[in-house]
């Protein structure tokens, strides 16, 4: 147990106590906040855009329309506009509205038809016509404008009308197995993509870590001098706990600092979002520890994997061409998210739940979309354990050969002889 305690000690701080860890840490939350604040940060804020409105719509449409597209901004992404009224027909005045756009007097001109209550179109002219979010207040505008003359032309109150056509809101919440209200459908829609994509990301990154720590010490020859001193099993199981402890540290400081920006409301004041949604993310601890659970038992499965895989190749081109057959059972809980999400009861996301190699994934999955009966959670827990025994015990028959190897490409006929004579 020294030996192992040692390999594994030196696989920790060999990669804790290095600048790219430092900095993975750092920079991956960082760049999240960037995919998240900057947008939002940027999209709002700008100078006012400058139209000018040719109005030959009836009487009312041209003012309802500049009412609803000068109205002040309901949040900062949304952007504020001045127009300006401009006399003269469409006809006379297109070329002299095309020059201001040129030359950028103004950002646009908007033209109210005088059929536009039968057609219901609207001229919009612009050096740029690609942003959907200034489509999207001209058309809203137009169509309250144009909706609000036909009702007072069909004798209708817009107000009662508006009054019956309002449309309503799902109320949705997940009910746990206590029969507590919690998580709405876009939490939980969140909440589980989240917890895929992370603990995808950690068994895959640092599933290739294994790997390519066994495939250096391997052509490089250090294998033999280790082999000399400590035990292939030891020398195998303390490079996969010790990249798993690693793994796990950086975990660790990526949940806190999660809940530390939850708890400061940086996201609720930046970004909008209501505190009771990020509250419906929080994590009871036994679903804690079923989720720690997956994500070590996943991992060391996933690394155990490309632990043979590294001490099988010669070169790590060769690897590369396996790595991703390795990985497919990993990513196919990803491919069938929705499925999952729809029906976590369902038989796609049960048989995925509880097949060992897509557990790790499609298991926390379900968890965060529903209830998952306990018969079925230990199981999978129980298969996933089973297989870890398995697939640990030929990796460590492989890895005791395949280490001491070099040189050869090793072939499926060649690695059930390493079985039977190690």
């Amino acid at each position: 147990m020294r030996e192992l305690w040692i390999v594994m000690q030196r696989e920790f701080m060999a990669r804790v106590c290095t600048r790219s860890f430092f900095w993975g840490t750092v920079l991956t939350p960082l760049t999240f906040w960037g995919i998240l604040v900057v947008p939002a940060l940027s999209s709002g804020g700008g100078a006012p855009r400058t139209f000018a409105l040719v109005d030959e719509a009836p009487a009312g449409v041209g003012a309802q329309f500049i009412e609803t597209l000068t109205a002040p901004p309901r949040s900062s992404a949304e952007i504020p506009y001045r127009v300006a009224r401009v006399s003269g027909t469409f006809a006379a005045l297109r070329s002299n509205l095309n020059h201001q756009v040129a030359v950028r007097l103004i950002d646009g001109y908007v033209v109210l038809p005088a059929d536009i209550l039968d057609r219901g179109k609207v001229i919009y002219r612009a050096q740029n016509v690609a942003s959907l979010t200034v489509i999207r207040d001209l058309q809203r505008a137009a169509d309250r404008a144009t909706q609000a003359e036909r009702l007072r032309r069909s004798g209708v109150d817009s107000h009662v009308l508006a009054s019956i056509i309002q449309s309503t809101r799902i109320d949705s919440a997940n009910v746990n197995h206590r029969g507590q209200e919690q998580g709405s459908a876009l939490s939980t829609f969140l909440w589980a993509f989240l917890v895929a994509i992370l603990l995808f990301m950690l068994t895959f990154l640092y599933g290739v870590e294994v790997m390519s720590s066994a495939l250096e010490e391997k052509t490089n020859r250090i294998a033999e001098v280790l082999v000399g001193s400590v035990r292939p099993g030891y020398l195998l199981s303390g490079k996969v706990l010790g990249v798993g402890a690693t793994a796990l540290l950086q975990m660790l400081i990526w949940v806190i600092l999660a809940l530390v920006t939850i708890r400061s409301r940086l996201l609720t004041t930046l970004l909008g979002i209501a505190p009771q949604a990020l509250s419906s993310l929080a994590v009871e601890p036994a679903v804690g520890a079923a989720l720690l659970g997956f994500f070590i038992l996943g991992y060391l499965v996933y690394s155990s994997l490309f632990a043979t895989l590294g001490a099988s190749v010669t070169s790590e081109r060769e690897a590369q061409s396996f790595v991703f057959l390795i990985i497919l059972p990993l990513i196919a809980p990803l491919l069938f998210i929705r499925t999952i999400i729809d029906d976590p009861l369902g038989k796609v996301a049960t048989w995925l739940g509880l097949l060992p190699l897509t557990s790790p994934i499609a298991m926390p999955m379900r968890m965060a979309s529903g209830t998952v009966p306990s018969v079925q959670l230990l199981g999978s827990l129980g298969l996933l354990l089973l297989s870890l025994w398995i697939i640990g015990w030929i990796a460590g028959k492989i890895y005791r050969v395949g280490m001491l190897s070099t040189g050869k490409k090793a072939t499926l006929m060649e690695l059930g002889r390493w079985l039977r004579v190690s």
